[in-house]
């Protein structure tokens, strides 16, 4: 499930209903630390304040929208 996209709520809640039934608990015990990938040389630079954006977005707002 995708904290940053709320249609990936419906499906997640899908999922868990045609597998299992139900779901009795969850532990959301994941975070992402945006990790800028020009470090590998891959893509153009992402400046800080982006990259903080992101992060917070997902680990703080994105966990009030589920």
């Amino acid at each position: 499930m995708d904290l940053t996209e709320p249609s990936s709520f419906e499906a997640a809640r899908a999922f868990v209903e045609r597998e299992y039934g139900r779901l009795d608990a969850l532990v959301n015990n994941a975070a992402v630390c945006y990790n800028d990938p020009t470090l590998y040389g891959k893509v153009a630079h992402t400046p800080f304040e982006q990259q903080a954006a992101i992060t917070v977005q997902t680990n703080y707002h994105g966990a009030d929208l589920a």
